[in-house]
């Protein structure tokens, strides 16, 4: 397998229909069942921009989803397979839902006259599916490329050139809609193979329970450090630094696409909590669940809103028998 991270783009024509498509195995590739609309009487001809010496190859339409030229748009997707194998190393998907957050989209086109393409960023609106099937975009800048002709079928991808969905609508003006992988996969079975598994959601609860602690004993902690620590090369940096660990957390939790991301900026919190506790023992905030110790008030001005209740916490009384010997005095903990 060869290719950079724009291998697997391709430039698709059928008759006098220009549109993109993304290879995904090395036969297969997927497109929008409008750009092949006369596949019946016109050959499919597919070309890598990446891999000029591949020439160009034929293909044909091996699966599809319900779109008809005289439909409502819904399913507009098909799978082409190519005359022969290539050895071009195929896209990767990224988890499903993994487009709600990312501060930016980039699609790979074709516009007219420009053959090898060019880039278009934009942003997914947040929100639910336009009529369950369709994700919105909008661009970025007023003055970058639209999604003009020679858009559709194009793979959006992250910042990491993972696939989120799939360019369908190209109005020419800075807004447009995509297929996300999760409403690909409803038309063909096939991509459910190719898809990682969902990633499991982040533990809000545990995370907002450890800033309390944090806010309450105070830690010498950088929350600058902390957020470098928790995310990826790509992801968003603040315009200005942090100046609390309450305020790196909401960065993380509204503006990080990786989901990941709030799980490795709670266990890095818990650490440092932790460290806190070993040097501090007579001042320990509770075990490291870091819920509340015996004979401790919380009171509403402390934790505004917050209630404490056996059902928040199952399986778990607060009893002076269960830390002996141990008193929160109004002095440790004003």
């Amino acid at each position: 397998m060869t290719g950079g991270t724009a291998a697997w783009h391709a430039r698709i024509r059928c008759g006098r229909e220009v549109g993109a498509g993304f290879l995904v195995t090395e036969r297969l590739l997927l497109t929008c069942a409008h750009v092949v609309v006369g596949h019946d009487t016109e050959p499919v001809t597919v070309s890598f921009p990446g891999h000029r010496g591949l020439g160009d190859l034929t293909a044909r339409v091996v699966d599809r989803g319900p779109w008809r030229e005289d439909s409502d748009d819904r399913g507009d997707l098909v799978v082409l397979e190519l005359a022969r194998k290539v050895s071009v190393r195929p896209a990767v998907f990224a988890p499903p839902g993994a487009a709600h957050r990312a501060p930016e989209l980039v699609a790979y086109g074709f516009p007219s006259r420009l053959d090898d393409g060019v880039l278009a960023t934009y942003r997914a609106v947040p929100g639910p599916l336009i009529a369950d099937e369709w994700m919105q975009l909008e661009a970025l800048t007023a003055h970058g490329q639209t999604l003009v002709g020679g858009f559709s079928g194009a793979a959006v991808t992250l910042r990491d050139h993972s696939v989120v969905g799939m360019v369908v609508s190209t109005t020419g003006s800075h807004v447009g809609r995509m297929l996300p992988v999760e409403v690909m996969a409803r038309y063909w079975k096939g991509l459910g193979d190719l898809m990682p598994a969902p990633r499991p959601g982040p533990d809000a609860g545990r995370l907002e329970t450890l800033l309390r602690r944090a806010e309450r004993v105070r830690p010498d902690c950088d929350p600058n450090r902390l957020y470098a620590s928790a995310v990826d090369l790509f992801a968003p940096q603040p315009e200005r630094p942090f100046t609390s660990l309450r305020q790196a957390a909401e960065y993380v939790r509204s503006e990080v696409p990786d989901l990941a991301a709030e799980d490795r900026f709670a266990d890095g919190l818990q650490r440092v909590l932790d460290e806190w506790t070993a040097d501090h023992p007579r001042s320990a905030p509770g075990p490291r669940g870091a819920a509340p110790t015996a004979g401790h008030r919380f009171t509403d001005d402390q934790y505004p809103g917050h209630r404490f209740t056996d059902d928040q916490y199952p399986g778990h009384r607060f009893t002076d028998d269960q830390y002996p010997g141990h008193r929160s005095a109004d002095d440790q903990y004003p």
